[in-house]
């Protein structure tokens, strides 16, 4: 059984986040930006994004060519494609930022940036770039504050206004009055407040913003903060030591190794492995047609109460409705909560290697009460004898250690990507997850979001 081969594949394909469609999810609590963590990224040029800076449909709102960098000796403006820019425009080595308001990791690089401004940028080796990356599915408001800079790009103050945007970001993310906070904002940067609330209003820069995000996917961009020093990618809020060596390389005219061609397991996380049934290459149980348009990564603990509940009164109807028609594929990750989480996913993993993961799955659930306070060797030896399982294989199996690794490593993904409720889900499309449900909800529920998630296809 593959333990280890994808996990860093798979921390990238569970750290996607979706790019302009956003499924309404009834209230869930906001969780920390995903950052990529592997860098399977294809090392080409920095894209082109084409963005549009003159008259559209919704208004003359047009980026001056020059803008205020708000550091001073340090200039700023549009290069010839129309990227916002500071810095000196002929520098030898570019850094393009892909990033998003909202996103607390993006805020916390500023520190590091502030360093690559005065070592590089005031020196006139680095010219900076800035494209708009917002994470629509877990930051609601960001899209709207790409639109705040970007109006007050208008008037020639993107920089000022990026910057106030990302140090002021506790004052405005997650409240309800945001809007009134972004036109104060404009009128602490001196900007004509009438024109700024006009352009906010017609939001004239979802084309541009929409563009930022299309080069950045087609460079592999899948979680903010992201950035290519020339052609050498960096992911996440990383220290100043991380840029400086890249600066270094890019400086010399040295590029990336290019990207290794990737398998077709690879390139299919969630296909049926053909060698190990019920399974998907990344090595989770599955169960529903493998080509369904949604695929629902559950994360669940077997002691968990609130995934009993999910287990007991949601997923039957759930399998019912949505699994057994093909339309929906789901995925299992096991999270350990509990004293008795990890050995109670290794018996559902040990009746997978004889193809009754999910039938175990329901016994642990509805059996909870008893091997919680029992002796759980025991019972889930008898569960195994139940389910007419070979008993002897699957004892040896609970004992030789290989579904343990394999259950710490799901553990380990789980809390890499920030899951800290259970059971959580992740709606995956296209290998990208596009949202996220963190936390029980009934199934009246899970009915209206599937049917407008499905309906929308």
């Amino acid at each position: 059984m593959k333990k280890t081969l994808f996990f860093s594949l798979l921390v990238v394909t569970l750290l996607l986040a979706a790019c302009g469609k956003s499924t309404p999810v009834p209230t869930p609590t906001p969780m920390s930006t995903p950052t990529v963590i592997a860098t399977a990224v294809p090392t080409m040029p920095v894209a082109t994004a084409t963005v549009a800076i003159s008259q559209n449909d919704k208004g003359n709102f047009v980026l001056t060519a020059k803008q205020e960098s708000g550091i001073e000796g340090v200039p700023a403006g549009l290069t010839a494609s129309g990227d916002l820019y500071r810095g000196k425009l002929e520098a030898p080595v570019t850094i393009t930022e892909y990033s998003d308001y909202q996103c607390p990791f993006c805020s916390r690089v500023i520190p590091t940036e502030e360093k690559i401004y005065e070592a590089y940028v005031k020196t006139g080796k680095i010219k900076f770039v800035f494209r708009n990356f917002p994470l629509d599915s877990l930051h609601p408001q960001a899209r709207q504050a790409a639109e705040v800079a970007l109006c007050a790009g208008v008037q020639g103050k993107f920089w000022p206004m990026h910057d106030k945007l990302f140090k002021a970001q506790q004052t405005w993310s997650g409240k309800s009055d945001f809007r009134s906070t972004f036109t104060n904002f404009a009128k602490e940067l001196g900007l004509d407040t009438k024109q700024f609330d006009t352009c906010l209003a017609a939001q004239p820069f979802q084309d541009r913003i929409n563009a930022d995000q299309k080069a950045g996917i087609g460079q592999g961009v899948r979680g903010t903060p992201a950035f290519f020093v020339n052609e050498w990618f960096i992911s996440g809020a990383q220290p100043y030591e991380a840029f400086d060596q890249h600066i270094q390389d890019a400086l010399a005219g040295k590029k990336p190794e290019p990207t290794p061609t990737l398998t077709y397991a690879q390139t299919h996380p969630f296909a049926p492995d053909p060698d190990h049934q019920h399974y998907t290459y990344l090595g989770d149980p599955y169960m529903g047609n493998p080509k369904a348009p949604l695929v629902i990564m559950e994360l669940s603990d077997y002691q968990g109460e609130n995934c009993r509940k999910h287990e007991l009164k949601v997923m039957p109807e759930l399998k019912k409705k949505y699994v057994d028609t093909g339309k929906v594929m789901i995925v299992f990750k096991h999270v350990l909560g509990y004293s008795k989480s990890l050995p109670a996913a290794e018996a559902a993993e040990c009746a997978g290697e004889q193809g009754q993961f999910y039938l175990m799955t329901a016994k642990l659930f509805a059996e909870s009460d008893q091997w919680i306070k029992g002796d759980e060797t025991k019972l889930f030896a008898d569960y195994a004898r139940a389910l007419n399982l070979d008993v002897d294989k699957f004892n040896a199996c609970l004992q030789n250690g290989d579904t343990a690794n394999k259950v710490q490593l799901d553990n380990q993904i789980a809390r890499r990507i920030g899951v800290r409720d259970t059971p959580s889900f992740l709606f995956i499309e296209h290998n990208r997850v596009v949202d996220r449900i963190p936390g029980y909800l009934p199934l009246a529920q899970w009915e209206k979001l599937l049917e407008q998630v499905l309906g929308s296809k």
